[in-house]
C-alpha cells in the first residue's frame, strides 16, 4: 500500500513540473511574440523624409555640403561661411521634397534615396542661387549608404557681374561604375570649367 501510494505521489509531482514547465514556455513564447510586434510597429512608426522607402532607412546618398562665400580681409582674399541658406530638394517630376536650412556655419546634411533623379536649389537672399543636378541610380547589388561632401561657393549679386551661367546646375552628380562611388560628371565639369574660373576671376576683382 505504501509502495503504491509513494507512485501516485511521484506521478502527480511530475504532472505539476510538466505543467510548470509548459506554462512558462508558453509565456515565453508570448513574450518573444509581442517584442517582435513591437520592433516591427516600432519600425513602421518610425519617420522617413518624405519621399523616401522603407529601404532608405539603411541604403541612401548622404550629401554633407558647406556652404562658403570668398571675401576680402586687409588686402587678402580668403572665404567666410555663409549661413541659414535655404536647400530646397525637388524629384524629377518637380515636385518639392524636402526643404531644409545649412546651420550657422553653412553646413547641411540630407540623404537622397537611391534609382531617382533630383535637382537642389541653394539660395540665399542677396546671393546667386546654385544649383545641384544629382542622379542616385546605382546598381542594385551596390545597396548601401554613401556619403558625398560638397563645397559651395556662394557669391553676392552685383550688378556688373554675368551670372547667366547660375540659370544652370552648376554640376551634376552621379555614381561611377569604375570607382564604385559617388563622383562629379567629370565631362559636365569641362564643359563648364571655363566659364567657372571667368566669372570667378571676375568676381573677386569686384569685392571691396
Amino acid at each position: 500500500m505504501k509502495k503504491t501510494n509513494a507512485f501516485y505521489l511521484i506521478l502527480l509531482l511530475l504532472f505539476f513540473i510538466s505543467a510548470i514547465d509548459n506554462y512558462s514556455y508558453s509565456q515565453a513564447k508570448k513574450g518573444n511574440s509581442s517584442k517582435n510586434v513591437d520592433e516591427d510597429d516600432e519600425e513602421q512608426e518610425g519617420k522617413l523624409p518624405e519621399g523616401f522607402t522603407q529601404d532608405d532607412k539603411i541604403h541612401y546618398l548622404e550629401m554633407q555640403c558647406e556652404v562658403t562665400e570668398p571675401i576680402k580681409e586687409k588686402g587678402k582674399i580668403s572665404t567666410a561661411f555663409v549661413p541659414v541658406v535655404l536647400f530646397r530638394i525637388y524629384d524629377d517630376k518637380g515636385a518639392l521634397i524636402k526643404a531644409i536650412f545649412a546651420d550657422e556655419k553653412g553646413k547641411c546634411k540630407f540623404r537622397l534615396g537611391f534609382q531617382k533623379k533630383y535637382k537642389i536649389i541653394i539660395s540665399r537672399k542677396g546671393f546667386y542661387s546654385k544649383i545641384l543636378s544629382i542622379d542616385t541610380k546605382i546598381p542594385t547589388d551596390l545597396n548601401t549608404a554613401y556619403i558625398f561632401p560638397a563645397d559651395i561657393t556662394f557669391y553676392r549679386e552685383q550688378e556688373k557681374l554675368d551670372a547667366k551661367i547660375f540659370k544652370e546646375p552648376i554640376a551634376i552628380i552621379v555614381f561611377s561604375s569604375k570607382t564604385k562611388q559617388f563622383e562629379y560628371d567629370d565631362l559636365y565639369s569641362k564643359k563648364l570649367d571655363y566659364d567657372l574660373k571667368k566669372i570667378k576671376t571676375e568676381y573677386l576683382k569686384l569685392l571691396k
